[in-house]
């Protein structure tokens, strides 16, 4: 007896037809106990999501609105750890990722078709 597997919406990986929540991504595939997740978009076209700069939930550059976005999480907390993170590596480092990223990472809206 063989089973007929479907595929994750969020990262296109293979599933159980009952699944309710994804075993590779973690997203809730039939409503989240605790409310949708506002970060996560099901994959257009079976592609994984790409990072990307924030255009509209930025301060500088949109480095970190669009990692929150990524993985799912509030673009508060993840500014408040790159603060942190950059403040305990002697400031320098921190800065030089947060402009690498900057400059490589595209804009969101660099990607509209």
């Amino acid at each position: 007896m063989s089973i007929s597997l479907s595929k994750c919406p969020y990262c296109a990986e293979e599933i159980q037809p009952d699944a309710i929540k994804c075993k590779h991504c973690g997203s809730w595939l039939s409503g989240n106990p605790e409310g949708p997740s506002a970060g996560m978009q099901p994959v257009a076209g079976g592609h994984p999501p790409r990072l990307t700069r924030s255009s509209q939930d930025k301060m500088f550059f949109g480095v970190c609105g669009g990692l929150a976005r990524y993985f799912g999480t509030d673009p508060t907390l993840v500014r408040v750890v790159v603060a942190v993170s950059t403040v305990f590596s002697a400031v320098i480092p921190g800065i030089i990722i947060y402009l690498i990223l900057g400059f490589v990472v595209p804009s969101d809206d660099a990607l509209t078709d």
